[in-house]
């Protein structure tokens, strides 16, 4: 009997990494959780797939470990790890679906206003919520009793775009742009702050966000990305965390703008380590069950949460496709490894369950 087949989607330009060896993504993980797991597994692009014959030419290594081009009928689960643009990819995929492929984190381009408001539509999950709302001039006059905020594109990662805005005194701000290593800031009058955010936004949808006095390591703010995700028995589960520290003189966390990842136990010691880790576990864990209701075969996301001085949790934003280099970099193999097992795993218990109900109808 032949094993049951689980695909990879990846864009094109993750294809070009992985060719390249600059990607992030670690292929051989996938392979050893398939294998471990009894799976064939095989990746592929959009532009790979044939809609007429529900066939793909799929990527897949050979018994004596080399990669080859093959043609193959589409599988009936797909993991998908590409972030593609309104347009034709979302057309095949919808496409897909309509035909009883199940595609699992389907559709990841959502920006962050939207999943702000399915978290709000909760009220037991708006305590996790900062102050947040569409960038306008009259949402920024509100924003004005705030002694600090971001300005954030609604979709963008690794915080390019991130702009922070601080009172300097009772009509002077002080605008600060951060590009990794690099600082600039500007010194405005009140009157005079919409047109020069403006002027940095763009045409770009933009969010207002209130800045929260973050936990701070050796000066610089922290946060912690948590990664959340289904595994074999189809529930949410935590496969790892680890905190990011902004480079010195700096705001924006992430690794590609200088920022450094730091193990939760190097912070914290018992029983706060402990209790913060509970207290995130069980924050992620509310956000994704409530989410997966709005958004189907939501199934590997990473988190974003800040902890204030006073020690409360919040939710900072929401990544649909996890880079996973967090848990590399903290040093945990464990978890990091985990985090290419889980959706192997998940996509093992969707086949299964497809092949129960296959079963049951043809009774």
């Amino acid at each position: 009997m032949s094993r049951p087949v689980l695909g990879v989607l990846f864009s094109s330009r993750d294809w070009r990494g992985f060719l390249s060896g600059t990607g992030k993504e670690r292929l051989d993980l996938y392979l050893k959780a398939a294998q471990n797991r009894g799976l064939r597994i095989c990746f592929f692009r959009v532009e790979d797939i044939d809609l007429k014959s529900m066939k793909v030419r799929a990527t897949v290594r050979t018994k004596n470990d080399r990669w080859l081009k093959v043609n193959m009928r589409l599988p009936q689960v797909i993991h998908n790890r590409a972030v593609h643009r309104v347009g034709t990819a979302e057309g095949v995929l919808k496409t897909l679906e309509s035909r009883g492929i199940i595609i699992f984190n389907s559709w990841n381009n959502y920006g962050k206003l939207r999943i702000h408001r399915y978290i709000y539509s909760n009220p037991v999950l708006r305590r996790y919520l900062p102050e947040t709302c569409r960038f306008t001039q009259s949402n920024l006059k509100r924003f004005l009793e705030y002694n600090s905020f971001f300005v954030k594109p609604d979709r963008g990662s690794v915080g390019r775009g991130v702009i922070k805005v601080s009172r300097l005194f009772a009509n002077r701000w002080i605008v600060t742009r951060q590009v990794k290593d690099r600082t600039s800031t500007d010194l405005v009058r009140t009157d005079s702050l919409y047109r020069l955010l403006n002027k940095y936004t763009g045409r770009r949808r933009h969010l207002l966000q209130e800045a929260i006095k973050l936990l701070t390591y050796k000066g610089s703010p922290i946060d912690i990305r948590v990664a959340a995700q289904r595994d074999g028995s189809g529930k949410w589960q935590i496969t790892g965390m680890a905190a990011k520290a902004a480079r010195k003189g700096g705001y924006l966390t992430n690794v590609f703008q200088g920022g450094t990842v730091i193990r939760l136990d190097e912070l914290f010691t018992e029983p706060m380590h402990r209790a913060v880790t509970r207290a995130l576990s069980n924050a992620a864990l509310e956000i994704a069950e409530h989410l997966s209701r709005r958004l189907p075969h939501l199934a590997d996301v990473g988190f974003d949460f800040g902890i204030s001085r006073d020690g409360k949790v919040y939710f900072i934003e929401m990544n649909f496709r996890d880079q996973r280099y967090s848990l590399m970099l903290a040093q945990m193999p464990d978890a990091y490894y985990r985090a290419y097992d889980n959706p192997v795993a998940y996509g093992q218990y969707l086949l299964t369950t497809m092949k129960g109900r296959s079963s049951r109808r043809s009774r």
